[in-house]
């Protein structure tokens, strides 16, 4: 004796079906899992910044690092079309720059890719905290932004130090109270080290802006730093204190208990 099923329970279980056949495709991993690899480009800098200086090849091996940096920069900032199009645009004339003077630096000074490199780095902050501010809630990936742009501010005013020490007029934008500092000016490592140490407010002395130029850039980044640590505390402590709160989960009533 043939059976054959009635229409609407083919109706009501094709969706099920369907919804079980979707569900069990696997999610795809959001784009903002990559600002866990531009933190590791950072920390990678930061850890071999201070022995660059004894190395051969140091102008080569930063250039390889901050090349890193920056196109996991880009990868972090491309979860749109126009955010990739516009860090590509500039990010590609600060690259091409930057090995042009690498290689040849009586063909291109290294003025337009210290200016062009800031505004990337500018550009990639801002792009962070646009998506910490409209993050619903506070996860591993908000805080990984927020620890990336706040290293990334450090870096975006490296280039500024560097352009305001080769043009001082008087040829010394920075004063060394190290003597035995090998390399008193503001490049590679040191300037590397002045950023943050303005960033963060600490102030050691043992570099110090004399010129005009490099005071006013030293005073902008510590009240920049200040400002956004205040400003990002206070957004992720309300962020997280508006999350509503965890009902404990129950089971559903049998359809027979009623």
């Amino acid at each position: 004796m043939s059976t054959t099923s009635h229409p609407s329970e083919v109706l009501t279980a094709s969706p099920a079906r369907q919804n079980s056949g979707t569900s069990s495709k696997p999610r795809a991993l959001p784009i903002r899992y990559s600002t866990f690899e531009l933190l590791g480009s950072l920390i990678l800098l930061f850890l071999a910044a201070p022995f660059l200086e004894r190395m051969p090849q140091k102008d080569l091996i930063e250039s390889v690092l901050i090349t890193l940096v920056m196109t996991m920069a880009i990868i972090a900032v491309s979860e749109k079309k126009s955010a990739l199009i516009v860090a590509l645009s500039l990010a590609i004339p600060t690259l091409v720059a930057k090995w042009v003077n690498h290689f040849s630096p009586r063909l291109l000074g290294p003025e337009i890719y210290l200016v062009t490199t800031t505004i990337f780095f500018l550009y990639v902050i801002s792009q962070l905290l646009k998506y910490i501010v409209r993050a619903p809630q506070v996860d591993q990936r908000v805080v990984c932004a927020a620890i990336c742009g706040y290293l990334m501010l450090g870096m975006a005013w490296i280039p500024l130090y560097m352009l305001a020490d080769d043009l001082a007029i008087s040829g010394v934008a920075f004063q060394f109270s190290t003597p035995h500092e090998p390399d008193q000016r503001m490049h590679a490592f040191n300037a590397l080290y002045f950023s943050f140490i303005t960033l963060t407010t600490a102030g050691y002395g043992d570099i110090i802006p004399i010129s005009p130029l490099a005071r006013m850039l030293a005073m902008i980044e510590a009240i920049t730093g200040v400002f956004y640590m205040a400003i990002l505390v206070s957004r992720l402590v309300s962020v997280y204190s508006t999350l509503p709160p965890h009902e404990p989960k129950t089971a559903p009533a049998h359809p027979d208990a009623e």
